[in-house]
């Protein structure tokens, strides 16, 4: 009879990084995995009824974006509003842009990069004295 070393199987589960997150891959189920596992949140989300809740940030904002911090009731009512805030900015300035249509000439001054570096180091900051969630 012929020596044979026996060698373990391999494991069923691993454990892999997606988008920041660990995510634990069983390779012993029949069923695919859900799609709602590697969705990203984006955000605020509330998570009291006093208003507090967790802001998942992002990159064009924020430099050590994305992250989830766990914001205050001030915070979070300011985050819930900036979406709308956003769109009637955007409309006010379409408005500007259609009353007085040299106001275009501003336009390469706007996509400068310094002042908006600027602007997010700001937010970035003001960002930090919050805890991680």
């Amino acid at each position: 009879m012929a020596d044979r070393t026996l060698e373990a199987p391999p494991p069923r589960q691993r454990v892999v990084e997606r988008e920041g997150r660990l995510v634990v891959i069983d390779s012993g189920t029949i069923a695919p995995a859900r799609a709602t596992a590697t969705v990203r949140e984006r955000g605020f989300r509330q998570t009291a009824f006093d208003g507090r809740g967790i802001l998942t940030t992002q990159r064009w904002y924020d430099d050590k974006g994305p992250r989830r911090l766990a914001v205050d009731p001030g915070t979070g009512r300011i985050a819930r509003l900036t979406p709308v805030a956003a769109a009637l900015g955007v409309l006010a300035l379409a408005g500007v842009l259609i009353a007085f249509p040299y106001a275009l000439a501003a336009i390469p001054f706007l996509v400068q990069p310094k002042p908006w570096e600027r602007t997010r180091g700001r937010i970035t900051a003001y960002l930090d004295k919050f805890p991680a969630a």
